[in-house]
């Protein structure tokens, strides 16, 4: 889930990325929504060429940089 949006679509979950990245082939695929450091290996797995990531990492103005080097580490 996302909460950077007031009404998101719901969540799609790993296994429809999984069938998304089937069906476009080898076209770029960014997955976006819900991401964290805890998650990302599982989304790139499941098939997207990137990640984009809002909340995980601005959300504390103060963490920003620690929370940049956490989704480096990975």
């Amino acid at each position: 889930d996302t909460k950077t949006k007031q009404n998101p679509d719901g969540t799609v979950g790993i296994a429809a990325l999984q069938r998304v990245r089937e069906i476009i082939g080898d076209k770029p695929l960014v997955a976006i929504g819900g991401i964290k450091s805890g998650n990302y290996r599982s989304v790139i797995s499941a098939g997207a060429d990137s990640v984009a990531v809002i909340s995980a990492i601005v959300s504390d103005s103060d963490e920003i940089e620690n929370r940049m080097r956490e989704f480096n580490r990975i």
